[in-house]
């Protein structure tokens, strides 16, 4: 078991044999190997013999009316239906358009129970994964499959869980449940679209339910709504239409979410992270004007996000609201030009709170801040002004927050900065852009200056 940890498989014959070799014969590592019958007699006569039959590489058979798991004979049925692997061999790869074919998406659904129940046999190498909220542009999936001994032992094992793939999945569903009912449930609406467990829709719904009813966290909150209104935006696609109590459960979990806002970045600096994340996602379904979104009351939550002050608001979410508010047209650009200058005028006590603040901002409206030049140069001018120690404290900050833009984005800031739009630098005014940055040229000769420079003065004990 100690080897099968290591290895992150199951245990078997080959780490039994391996622990044998090590702990028994130690320095003879292949003396087990080579016998095929390992033999041990009894000192006195007529004592009963044990043999170890471990050695032997060959597979051996069963009866064809040996009994088999009904688990297993239903898998090995569902496999044979849609003519994948069913006896060791080499892996094989299947793409399956799971929009448009009802055959593709019902495999689809066969192989996502078997990696519920933890079976190895089948892995998804692309395409969208509802779950995690990865690769949802893509349009197909794509699988290696592999019939292995492996295969056989886990189905068998799993018969605790069902005789039928289907129920297997279900059982296994709601023990997940059940050990979830009190943090975050939602995940499993998501696992129930991808493995067509329709039957069990409304216990999951009513769980969540349940568990909004008394849930006061506001991270958790807007990330159940991130998982609610991915499941509704797939139900379609992925054969779900039998949860029709979704959509009013997601405009409570929405309308729950933004009432908890003003708490919401409480915490560590993952934490912040995640929050951030959640603030950004919600900020996508009401731009996009999802039917449980609420505008008025996000926009409401935001602004008081904002006003709580920095003392229980975290920089980058203040800094993301205020780029929502902006955006939403809630500010006017005085009130955003006031933002910003209160936050740079804390570059001399808190030099790292502006990058961090800017981080979020422009994560949530970078597009609107590139295309409003005097912001730009109020941010420039005041970074420009930054003391030397402020700057370099709240650098990192910076980076992360531009490093957030595409190259043409970045493009597009530099030639705002330089002056290329066209709008007039006013007379006196120090911004980035005015910095004189020497060529490859200039700094090569000074370069070599410096070596002269250093060699004439070596013998003096200058250099």
């Amino acid at each position: 078991h100690g080897l099968a940890a290591l290895r992150a498989c199951r245990g078997g014959r080959a780490e039994l044999l391996e622990a044998l070799d090590s702990a028994v014969f130690k320095e003879h590592a292949q003396a087990l190997r080579p016998q095929p019958v390992v033999q041990q007699t009894g000192q006195q006569t007529g004592q009963q013999t044990g043999q170890w039959l471990l050695d032997a590489d060959d597979y051996g058979q069963l009866p064809p009316n040996a009994p088999a798991a009904p688990l297993l004979v239903d898998v090995q049925a569902f496999c044979l239906r849609h003519r994948l692997p069913v006896r060791p061999a080499a892996p094989v790869r299947k793409e399956l358009d799971i929009y448009r074919s009802a055959r593709h998406r019902r495999l689809s659904q066969g192989l996502h129970r078997l990696c519920y129940l933890g079976v190895p046999y089948a892995q998804r190498l692309a395409g969208p994964d509802f779950v995690a909220g990865t690769g949802l542009a893509r349009v197909r999936e794509v699988w290696t499959l592999g019939w292995q001994v492996e295969t056989t032992v886990a189905l068998t094992e799993a018969m605790c869980h069902g005789s039928s793939l289907e129920e297997a999945a279900v059982h296994l569903v709601r023990e997940r449940l059940a050990q979830t009912a009190h943090t975050e449930p939602a995940q499993r609406v998501l696992d129930v679209l991808v493995m067509g467990l329709d039957g069990i829709a409304q216990q999951v719904l009513d769980t969540v339910q349940a568990w909004m009813e008394r849930s006061h966290d506001a991270l958790a909150l807007a990330r159940a709504t991130g998982c609610l209104a991915l499941a509704y935006e797939a139900r379609h696609a992925l054969g779900g239409v039998g949860l029709a109590r979704l959509l009013p459960l997601l405009q409570r979990c929405f309308a729950q979410a933004c009432l908890r806002l003003p708490w919401l970045g409480e915490g560590d600096a993952s934490q912040q992270a995640q929050a951030l994340d959640a603030l950004a996602d919600l900020h996508g379904m009401v731009c996009r004007h999802a039917p449980w979104t609420d505008a008025g009351l996000f926009h409401d939550a935001c602004a008081a996000l904002h006003e709580a002050g920095a003392d229980s608001t975290p920089a980058r979410v203040r800094g993301a609201t205020a780029g929502i508010l902006s955006m939403a047209g809630r500010w006017q650009i005085a009130q955003t030009d006031a933002a910003l200058r209160a936050m740079l005028g804390l570059a001399q006590v808190d030099g790292a709170a502006m990058g961090e603040y800017l981080q979020g901002f422009v994560r949530v409206a970078k597009g609107w801040l590139l295309s409003h030049p005097p912001l730009l140069r109020l941010l420039s001018d005041g970074i420009a002004h930054w003391p030397e120690d402020a700057f370099l404290a709240g650098l990192p900050a910076l980076r992360l927050a531009f490093a957030q833009l595409t190259r043409a984005e970045l493009r597009q800031l530099a030639g705002r900065l330089a002056g290329l739009s066209g709008a007039a630098t006013p007379p006196g005014a120090t911004t980035l852009a005015s910095v004189h940055l020497p060529s490859d040229e200039a700094l090569a000769h000074s370069r070599a200056l410096a070596a002269q420079v250093g060699r004439l003065l070596q013998p003096w004990g200058l250099s």
